[in-house]
């Protein structure tokens, strides 16, 4: 298959019923936007053509998005005709795509955030200086991945920027809020995990029925809250 627009760099068949689109965009907002733009519309499109139910999944992050559909409604060739199409749309004038903005409580200190005081200590802040920093950066999903629900949010202060740990621990808390070079993410379950962990977020962001509560080109900000509060809105302080 040979993209009819530039805004694509590949197409290419992951199987039968699967294709990666890769952008040729900047990972920044505008970025994301595009590839907002192209999920906007080619979900439109084969709603329209194929019915709702012929699209069986749509994932963008970062530079690509992948596109699953239903080979009992739409035909291998019909779904690199609904790419194609979309993609020759993508140059034309198309509403922004409206973002929301997501305010999410997070609990700060060495009972959940074990690397907090280490972190503090080798960009030379106090804690609390790392916290303010975090705090009032407005963050972009670009990617959900990884664990389910997880997502990737950038980019943080490079004052605070800061590398994965050397080992990975075998069991990172549920809630769990990391900085990885110059990214920061939330763990929605527990799981293994090298992220710098400096807080918890008591909000749960993924449920196996409404599923992931964050989505790609979401704004997040973060809001410290202390310790009873925390625990007041579920959270819970576990070893690590």
């Amino acid at each position: 298959m040979t993209p009819t627009s530039n805004a694509a760099t590949q197409v290419q068949a992951v199987n039968e019923n699967t294709w990666l689109v890769s952008f040729q965009c900047e990972i920044n907002a505008a970025g994301i936007a595009q590839l907002q733009h192209f999920c906007h519309r080619l979900k439109a499109w084969v709603r329209d053509t194929y019915g709702e139910q012929a699209l069986l999944d749509i994932v963008p992050s970062y530079q690509t998005v992948m596109v699953s559909f239903r080979l009992n409604i739409i035909d291998p060739l019909q779904c690199e005709q609904a790419i194609e199409h979309t993609l020759r749309q993508q140059g034309q004038t198309a509403s922004a795509p409206s973002n929301r903005q997501i305010t999410l409580p997070v609990f700060y200190g060495a009972q959940v955030g074990p690397d907090l005081p280490h972190l503090s200590q080798s960009h030379q802040l106090s804690v609390e200086q790392v916290i303010k920093l975090h705090c009032e950066q407005v963050y972009r999903v670009y990617a959900i991945g990884f664990s389910p629900g997880f997502p990737y949010l950038a980019e943080v202060n490079p004052s605070i920027a800061t590398p994965r740990l050397r080992q990975a621990r075998s069991k990172v808390p549920a809630g769990s809020v990391g900085i990885a070079d110059n990214q920061t993410g939330i763990y929605p379950n527990a799981s293994p995990g090298g992220w710098q962990i400096i807080g918890n977020c008591p909000t749960p962001l993924f449920d196996e029925h409404w599923q992931s509560l964050l989505q790609v080109g979401d704004e997040v900000q973060f809001e410290p809250i202390d310790q009873a509060r925390f625990i007041k809105m579920g959270g819970q302080i576990n070893e690590f």
